[in-house]
């Protein structure tokens, strides 16, 4: 499934915006669309935002808050609607990053105004900045216990201690260990060698499946 999604990106990516339905919402900025087009389902996440995640009902783990909510707010506005899909990038498992228009409207802008959601930092659009800051001012959801002063604060000691850092010239050695495109990669801090090999070594450990016929269950922990 992954090479196939990552032969299918490049055509989806030039093919600019392409009509879709969306057939599964897995959280509130995941989703299943059908590209009617192009006879495929992608697996689609929205750029530039995050929202909380959901419990898991086979561990019993607790989702963070407003998770459920948020995955609710997708499910009841965009599962069976028409909309329109724009690829942008691929993570390294073959999920495409894009937009998710619904009645011409981003989803990322609504989810973020209504607090669903919180911005990465990345792939951001002027509207999607004014929508978080409309969230934060109101202090919705994910904002509810948001202080601007405090966050300030935070915000300027972080921006200290990188000035300080670079003055003195400190440097920490990694290793890189996978490059996913030019400003976005993969590292390990220099002298983790050894819990890497002990990882490895209690991974080749572990069982293999021989069958060829077996396939993992939605929710089951594997090592590949």
């Amino acid at each position: 499934a992954t090479a196939q999604a990552k032969q299918m990106f490049g055509f989806v990516q030039r093919a600019g915006r392409l009509q879709g339905i969306v057939q599964h919402v897995v959280n509130g900025a995941r989703f299943k669309v059908l590209i009617p087009k192009q006879s495929c389902v992608v697996a689609l996440v929205l750029a530039g935002v995050r929202c909380p995640s959901t419990g898991r009902k086979d561990t019993g783990e607790a989702g963070e808050p407003y998770g459920e909510e948020a995955y609710a707010f997708a499910r009841d506005k965009c599962l069976q609607h028409d909309v329109e899909v724009e690829v942008m990038a691929q993570d390294k498992i073959g999920t495409m990053i894009g937009r998710l228009y619904l009645h011409k409207q981003d989803f990322a802008v609504t989810l973020l105004r209504d607090g669903y959601a919180r911005t990465t930092g990345r792939d951001l659009s002027n509207e999607m900045e004014e929508a978080e800051k409309a969230a934060q001012a109101q202090r919705l959801r994910t904002w509810d216990k948001y202080d601007a002063e405090l966050e300030a604060e935070k915000a300027a000691a972080e921006a200290a201690e990188v000035v300080e850092a670079a003055a003195s010239g400190e440097a920490t050695q990694v290793t890189v260990t996978e490059v996913v495109d030019p400003v976005t990669f993969y590292v390990h801090p220099a002298g983790a060698e050894q819990q890497i090999a002990h990882v490895a070594d209690r991974l080749a450990t572990m069982a293999v499946k021989d069958d060829a016929e077996w396939r993992p269950k939605v929710g089951e922990v594997v090592a590949a």
